[in-house]
């Protein structure tokens, strides 16, 4: 009888086995001491139970082949270079990728460097934060009925929008709208609305409309609302209306208040409003008035004074 060396595929080691013929196998026994010493034919291959090794008759004894069963993933020839765990997790996320209809995860990323573009669409859960470059660049908070978009944009308040760079940044006031680089940052008032680069930056006064680059910034004042570069910068009053280019002049070409109807134009021609029963006397010729009458049916006049000193009146029809 001939006899050659063999790798084993199983465990990596070298096996000696007859040269020549094909195994048969046989039951398998309990144990190595159950495995029958008479009955046997050359190439016998029975498995004993208790350590999973192959044993094969080499005519006079049985010759231990190893562990055929208990097989190791070292042991496996031309395997996948993953680990176990790593295929094991990647089966588990494709059947459960099948099945999902919603993103489900409690925070939401989504990582873009460079000119990537990002096609598709999907609907943005509550709550939740979309990051470009890793930076926070949309914010939806939608238990507080809010959005900013932009880097460093907004914060978390009610019924507001903020729209820039540092658009609403630490802002505390709720019911706000804040579009433009550093719109509305830092303020504390309450519906307000912010157009242009810092518009409405450091406001505390509430129900305030700014428009323009610096328009209403540190603006103290209420029921505001500012049109033009730093219109209203530094306003500390109420109820004002403020038209004005500070690059230009300092003067608004136009500032009236709400509360009184009072009107001024470029700071000279001022219009003030009189519900009296006597024509009103104006105390300088740069003054003009509307005057309603209520001593006679509330009748509208536009009084003015006139460089001789004397004042005209004209009904308003």
């Amino acid at each position: 009888m001939s006899y050659r060396v063999i790798l084993n595929p199983f465990t990596g080691n070298l096996q000696l086995v007859q040269g020549s013929g094909l195994i048969t196998f046989k039951p398998a026994v309990a144990t190595v001491g159950s495995l029958p010493s008479s009955g046997n034919n050359e190439n016998d291959g029975r498995i004993v139970n208790d350590t999973h090794h192959l044993y094969i008759w080499d005519g006079s004894s049985w010759i231990d082949q190893g562990d055929i069963l208990d097989i190791t993933w070292a042991a496996i020839s031309g395997k996948p270079s993953s680990s176990v765990e790593n295929i094991d997790d990647a089966v588990s996320k494709r059947h459960t990728q099948d099945t999902d209809t919603a993103l489900r995860t409690d925070k939401l990323t989504v990582d873009v460097d460079g000119n990537t573009e990002i096609q598709g669409s999907f609907d943005l859960p509550n709550d939740q934060i979309i990051k470009f470059g890793g930076d926070a660049f949309i914010k939806n908070w939608e238990t507080k009925y809010s959005i900013a978009i932009g880097k460093y944009a907004g914060t978390n308040t009610q019924y507001s929008v903020y729209m820039g760079f540092q658009a609403g940044l630490d802002n505390q006031g709720n019911d706000n709208v804040s579009i433009g680089y550093n719109s509305g940052a830092n303020n504390t008032g309450i519906s307000s609305s912010f157009l242009g680069h810092s518009a409405g930056y450091n406001n505390t006064g509430h129900y305030i409309t700014s428009i323009g680059r610096r328009a209403g910034i540190y603006n103290i004042g209420d029921n505001c609302i500012f049109l033009g570069y730093e219109a209203g910068k530094d306003n500390s009053l109420d109820n004002q209306f403020i038209v004005k280019q500070n690059n230009i002049n300092t003067t608004p070409l136009i500032q009236g208040d709400f509360s009184t109807g009072n009107i001024a134009l470029a700071g000279e021609l001022k219009i003030k409003v009189y519900s009296q029963a006597s024509e009103p006397t104006l105390n300088a010729d740069s003054y003009m008035a509307i005057w309603i009458d209520t001593d006679d049916s509330n009748k509208v006049y536009l009084v003015f004074r006139r460089g001789t000193g004397d004042q005209v009146k004209i009904e308003l029809t």
